[in-house]
């Protein structure tokens, strides 16, 4: 696809959205100019307070695709860190863009930046759990996506897209626009973001407990994602990978691909995501039939659950406990260990529904059901009846 004459370096397909930052050595000197305008222009518009900012943007000197650039760019790297300021300079971004569009002029450039300033908002709201304004700026998002002719940008917006889905328990319609996304990458020749869904669709599909479905998909984006880019998701994918490898009963190389994951632990900074691995390496101890080191991980894992009030996790690990109680053959501490949750959580708002599918794994277990399925049921029901009833459950800290 050839880009628009009034289009630069964002237009361009085969680059990848949002990834604007190059070597000052690389820029030719327009823009090198441009970007060291950018970056002024960004330093007088923190000097306004934060309630000034928009206001000040009205001023004809910020209207630079250079500056628009540079705010979304911003943004993106504030995502995670801070949502809140991440939104802001989104929702900059797009009132900036609008200043910039002149109706004789190929819009193009104007519908790229709008449609990934609505986007990089969309999942700002989506990470600080406002579902219905994530939904809005999505909405907005397909909206200028259809004046674009960036095809990449289309990948972003599925895979972003796809998180909100999975938050909300929409698994089909998260499955299928991350398959989407990932071919869209894979024609532009951007392996690292198809990787990257294809571990996302892997995680979705382990969380669902279906390991056949997940093996393929964590397989491949093993090979093509860059682990320092992706640190926490390169690790819970590997994980994954041990875990359905050791669900379809390859032991050995779900042993070595846990020892694989061990080498990338020091990659992600945050505290949270290394114990949220470990709630995955307790569940692989189940299948690898080590009782003790699963009991430890997983029962760590739930104090700290329990110590931070999140609940639906709580019952989540509480459940995995049980099911290494019961293959382990010390089903009779299943009661005391349930029991133990409802002293815990007592009359907290959901901690019914925990109670409810909790309870439910001893009774079927004395039918003679199996316990890894019956597990997996309950699992699949706690994590769709809390999402219906509004709780955030495991929100995935993607960008």
């Amino acid at each position: 696809m050839s880009r628009p004459a009034a289009a630069r370096e964002p237009l361009e397909p085969g680059s990848l959205w949002l990834r604007w930052e190059a070597p000052a050595g690389s820029l030719g000197d327009e823009e090198l100019r441009a970007h060291l305008e950018g970056e002024s222009l960004f330093a007088e518009l923190l000097a306004h307070p934060p309630e000034q900012r928009m206001k000040a943007l009205r001023k004809a000197r910020f209207r630079k695709p250079a500056f628009v650039e540079l705010l979304l760019e911003k943004s993106r790297e504030a995502q995670l860190v801070n949502p809140e300021q991440a939104e802001a300079l989104a929702l900059m971004a797009a009132s900036v863009t609008v200043q910039l569009h002149k109706p004789d002029e190929d819009g193009a450039l104007i519908a790229v930046f709008m449609a990934r300033a609505h986007c990089l908002a969309g999942n700002a709201r989506r990470l600080l759990g406002s579902e219905a304004d994530a939904e809005i700026a999505f909405g907005n998002t397909a909206y200028f996506l259809a004046r674009s002719p960036v095809s990449c940008d289309r990948a972003f917006y599925c895979r972003a897209l796809a998180v909100l889905r999975w938050e909300q328990g929409r698994i089909d319609e998260a499955a299928a626009l991350l398959s989407h996304a990932a071919g869209i990458f894979e024609e532009n020749g951007a392996l690292g973001e198809e990787g990257t869904c294809l571990a996302l669709a892997g995680l979705l599909y382990t969380e669902e407990g279906d390991a056949g479905r997940a093996l393929a998909p964590l397989r491949k984006a093993r090979l093509e994602m860059p682990a320092p880019c992706r640190p926490w998701l390169s690790v819970r994918s590997r994980l994954a990978l041990a875990l359905a490898l050791a669900d379809l009963g390859h032991l050995g190389r779900a042993r070595w691909m846990r020892q694989e994951a061990w080498q990338l632990y020091s990659l992600p900074s945050a505290a949270e995501e290394q114990f949220r691995a470990q709630w995955l390496e307790g569940r692989i101890c189940i299948r690898l039939g080590a009782w003790q080191e699963a009991f430890d991980l997983l029962d760590g894992v739930r104090a700290r659950f329990t110590a931070d009030r999140l609940l639906p996790e709580a019952a989540l690990a509480t459940l995995d406990l049980a099911l290494l109680l019961a293959q382990s053959k010390r089903t009779p501490e299943i009661g005391a260990l349930i029991e133990d949750f409802a002293a815990t959580f007592g009359e907290e708002d959901g901690s019914d529904i925990a109670l409810r599918g909790l309870r439910s794994f001893p009774r079927d277990l004395g039918a003679g059901r199996n316990p890894v399925e019956i597990a997996a049921g309950v699992a699949s029901y706690l994590r769709r009846t809390y999402r219906f009833r509004g709780f955030r459950v495991e929100p995935l800290p993607f960008a």
